[in-house]
């Protein structure tokens, strides 16, 4: 194999120019007319490869990081292993000029170890290299950087210190990339938006054995997406990725933010992430195999936008109960229109109040599931009619098991319970649920509450008086919380595959958290996304990894 392809890192920023479709014009020279548009970040190398030794060792391969280790070293020849690497895009507001730099100690010696992939160099003079490749690339050093560009002519203004054009993006990131969309030429923005409404256009026509109703939702979705998609390309006024290994905080994330002009209407929608708070914080438990929590104040207009695509809704679902032929009793098919129009009248109702909040959390243990959650409704009376006219519906059937409404109360919350007897024969289900299923409803004046598995109004109780006791904490717009210690301890149970019996059995060495985490956290005129992996995680995909290979060469 050859050394480039075993360290693709650095053939990557000696010839991304030459691959990269950024602009077929000529590059013109950066002066101060120029405005920035991209910004690529690399940290060190010595950073990079402490991190693939920290992940190597996280999943349990710290050998083969090691190796990684021993095998990239001969292609470091000449690089700084200190500094961070980067490129950077500009524009003139018609061409785009693509620079990168790498930080150098000997650029000869980095070109001769990789001679067998990129050719000898030809001497252009002033100091200047070009690389005849697919499309040429020319390459300078000047003050410690090897600077890569288009045209020779690029390097007449190249920074002296190209790293401090990254700012604290190498600091806070291993890889990150941020895109000034707002400095993207109009031309462009323009040709992408209209570009975008001919797909759409296209989209709008009635497919066929599409009804009315049908269309009318797809074209809406469609039409929305495009409106969202074009106030994107020109309300907003960067977009950041970057990935980071965290070897202190034990735990390695990738974030996207999004930052729009300050003023614009896609600044005021983000402006609903901010200052939130949850009345379902306490449905948020730690170390559950899934929990989730998310509230936000809802913008006017997003508002009409989704009142319009539940009532399109409404209306296809309808026409779907009149088609239906299990519904040959018309008395009963009016009841469940009535009943699928009062659920619809709930939902934008309780949209037009502009705010919504939910938390929930599944609990598996070996022998248990629990499922429970607790979520803001307009009017939680009109969800209690709505379950009695639904029960019944049901007592027409003998099979259904009665529902004990107001079972019991917890404050201004009555519960409402069915207990639902799990099959004799189903020997694993009544090992995990008992001999019956147990669902408890909760009805507020303003919230729904709903739990699942045993003890299940208990369970309800408990979160909802954390919730009461943290009442006045701010929370994430969202977090999505996911276990995987849990999950796999309870599949193990459920399911006889080796590998996860045998994974279960490396569990206990496991130490630190073991979440995949998704958090929305706002930031002025914006938001950022991010997705964590924690060290336990890590672990834990280690041990499948090598419970899968253990028997594999078994077999």
């Amino acid at each position: 194999m050859k050394r480039c392809i075993r360290f693709p890192l650095m053939r990557a920023l000696v010839i991304a120019l030459a691959v990269a479709p950024l602009s077929t014009a000529a590059a013109v020279a950066q002066n101060a007319a120029t405005k920035p548009v991209a910004t690529i970040s690399v940290a060190s190398v010595d950073k990079l490869l402490g991190n693939v030794t920290y992940l190597t060792k996280a999943v349990g391969a710290e050998d083969q990081g090691a190796l990684a280790t021993l095998m990239v070293a001969p292609m470091l020849e000449g690089v700084d292993k200190t500094r961070p690497a980067g490129a950077l895009v500009s524009t003139d507001g018609e061409n785009f000029q693509p620079l990168v730099f790498i930080p150098v100690t000997d650029l000869a010696g980095l070109l001769s170890s990789l001679k067998e992939q990129i050719g000898e160099p030809e001497d252009e003079g002033n100091g200047v290299l070009r690389l005849a490749l697919p499309t040429p690339v020319y390459i300078k050093e000047q003050t410690g950087w090897a600077f890569v560009a288009q045209t020779a002519d690029a390097f007449a203004n190249v920074p002296a210190n190209p790293a401090a054009a990254l700012g604290n993006l190498p600091n806070e990131y291993d890889f990150a990339a941020r895109v000034n969309v707002n400095n993207i030429p109009e031309m462009y923005r323009a040709i992408a938006v209209a570009q975008l409404q001919a797909g759409i256009q296209q989209g709008l026509a009635r497919q066929p054995g599409e009804d009315a109703a049908q269309h009318e939702l797809r074209k809406s979705l469609l039409e929305n997406n495009a409106r969202q998609i074009s106030r994107m390309v020109n309300e907003v006024q960067d977009v950041t990725v970057g990935w980071k290994v965290d070897a202190s905080a034990r735990n390695t994330f990738i974030d996207f933010s999004m930052t729009a002009v300050a003023g614009s209407e896609f600044a005021a929608q983000f402006a609903q992430f901010q200052n939130t708070t949850s009345r379902f914080a306490g449905f948020v438990v730690p170390d559950a195999a899934l929990t989730l929590n998310t509230a936000s104040t809802i913008a006017p207009a997003d508002v009409e936008q989704a009142a319009t695509a539940i009532n399109s809704i409404r209306r296809i679902a309808i026409a779907e109960l009149d088609k239906d032929q299990d519904l040959q009793d018309e008395a009963t098919r009016t009841v469940v229109k009535d009943l699928l129009n009062s659920l619809m009248d709930v939902l934008v109702d309780t949209i037009r109040t502009g705010k919504s909040d939910l938390g929930a959390t599944l609990e598996l243990n070996p022998g248990s599931v629990n499922f429970v959650m607790g979520a803001y409704v307009a009017d939680g009376t009109a969800v209690e009619e709505i379950l009695k006219k639904v029960v019944a519906l049901g007592e027409q059937d003998a099979n259904v098991p009665p529902v004990r409404f107001n079972a019991s109360t917890h404050g201004s919350v009555r519960f409402h319970t069915v207990a639902i007897p799990v099959p004799q024969d189903e020997q694993q289900a009544r090992q995990i649920l008992g001999d019956h299923l147990e669902v408890a409803v909760g009805i507020d004046r303003d919230a729904v509450y709903l739990g699942i598995g045993r003890s299940a109004v208990a369970k309800l109780t408990e979160s909802i008086d954390r919730s009461r006791a943290g009442a006045a904490g701010r929370v994430a717009p969202l977090r999505l919380n996911v276990s995987l210690k849990p999950i796999i301890q309870f599949a193990a149970s459920v399911d006889e595959n080796p590998a996860l019996r045998a994974a279960v059995g490396q569990l206990s060495q496991i130490t630190g958290n073991d979440q995949i985490s998704l958090v929305v956290n706002p930031q002025p005129n914006g938001c950022s996304y991010r997705i964590q992996l924690d060290e336990g995680a890590l672990q834990v995909f280690g041990a499948l990894t090598r419970a899968e290979v253990a028997l594999f060469d078994e077999r």
